[in-house]
């Protein structure tokens, strides 16, 4: 995957530099690079071309102005960002996807942040700022604020669940580069920046520690790093970068490379297993 997102990688640099003129650096390089992407997707991939559903899970109106002003309906706000992300993505992979429900919520307060919870079981959970949110057995249940990139993030969560094979090559992928000379492992620390929600992981040379962020539960291990790089190479969401606010592809692009091209070349070649 590597090697054909590396090839795939210097083919869409070509061709929007062919067609814009920018290079890597220039204002707009990263939009324009996300924009080829998804125009192969849509012609090679079917990105787009498979409907996806969701269950809309209303929050109460209190907590709902200010800050999100004229926002009519944040809920279907975040649900229709989180359709936009799912057409991000091949078609075949969608249509792994589309075999789990999902039910969607808007976080009101930006308290629990976004996040991603699936399982056999039912479950239900209350946490400071929002409402209960209520998961039926064998569902899934996606929370995110409006963010577009956020919400790519966690539906990415939701192929790393639901796509055969495909969280397996990130996994496979995180250990080899969190894995010395040696054959010893680097050391499960804080990540730094992410003290603030306890956050433990393998740094390595990410572009961003919290690539590397692992948890304490059953197949804990390497939950980021694909979510990450989508979020970067397709979200179009701003990161800082040492000391710079960086579009994310540009960012990726300029620090990872290795990540980028793993990212893109499981996009344009990987099936799921059956």
């Amino acid at each position: 995957m590597l090697a054909s997102g590396r090839a795939r990688r210097e083919a869409i640099a070509a061709a929007v530099t062919e067609r814009t003129g920018l290079t890597l650096g220039d204002a707009g390089y990263g939009w324009e690079f996300r924009a080829e992407v998804m125009r192969e997707m849509r012609e090679t991939r079917g990105a787009g071309s498979v409907a996806v559903d969701f269950d809309v899970l209303p929050v109460p109106k209190l907590g709902r102005r200010g800050a999100f002003g004229d926002v009519a309906d944040p809920d279907m706000e975040a649900t229709t960002l989180v359709r936009e992300a799912a057409e991000a993505f091949p078609a075949s992979w969608v249509r792994k996807a589309n075999t789990v429900a999902v039910r969607v919520r808007f976080d009101p307060r930006h308290k629990s942040g976004a996040y991603y919870r699936a399982g056999p079981e039912s479950q239900t959970w209350k946490i400071e700022g929002s409402p209960t949110l209520a998961k039926p057995a064998g569902e899934a249940a996606i929370q995110t604020y409006l963010a577009p990139d956020v919400a790519l993030h966690e539906y990415v969560h939701h192929l790393q669940v639901t796509v055969p094979g495909l969280q397996a090559r990130w996994l496979e992928y995180h250990r080899r580069r969190t894995t010395g000379p040696d054959g010893v492992r680097e050391k499960i620390l804080p990540l730094k920046g992410y003290e603030h929600v306890n956050a433990y992981g393998r740094e390595d040379e990410y572009r961003d520690p919290y690539y590397g962020r692992e948890y304490g539960f059953e197949d804990g291990e390497g939950l980021e790093v694909m979510t990450r790089a989508y979020q970067d190479v397709l979200g179009g969401g701003f990161v800082h970068q040492e000391g710079k606010l960086m579009d994310g592809t540009e960012a990726v692009l300029e620090w990872d490379l290795e990540m980028a091209d793993l990212a893109l070349g499981c996009l344009f070649d990987f099936e799921p297993e059956i």
